[in-house]
């Protein structure tokens, strides 16, 4: 009975994750759909991105950690989550207006990318 229950629960959870994927997919698609509608412009004008330079990358951003997002819900890897979280702060520091908090920005930006490079490191030489 209760293995029966254990693998209940385990197809329901597959089940969501998989609910959860397809939505992010679906959210994924229209967000680039709407990119695509909301800069067409820049094909006959390029000049828009250096107008429109903040909201254009924050656009950009915004799929890119969809994307991102996704692919953390696919794998569950750490790594990826490390990948995530240097999408976020390298936003941050690009549409940055105050540059008191850029210096320390950076700083945390650096602090994840050596995380990150270590995480390789760590894992490709266990893997071999």
């Amino acid at each position: 009975m209760k293995q029966r229950l254990l693998k209940f629960i385990s197809h329901i959870s597959n089940y969501f994750r998989w609910a959860i994927v397809i939505l992010i997919l679906l959210i994924l698609a229209l967000g680039i759909i709407g990119f695509a509608l909301k800069w067409y412009i820049l094909v006959v004008n390029p000049r828009v991105v250096f107008t429109d330079f903040y909201s254009f990358v924050d656009d950009l951003f915004a799929l890119i950690l969809v994307y991102e997002f996704l692919d953390l819900l696919r794998t569950l890897a750490p790594a990826r989550l490390l990948d995530l979280l240097l999408t976020v702060m390298g936003r941050k520091m690009l549409l940055a207006h105050n540059n008191q908090t850029l210096v320390f920005e950076t700083a945390v930006f650096a602090v994840l990318l050596l995380l990150r490079l270590f995480w390789n490191r760590f894992n490709r030489e266990k893997e071999e």
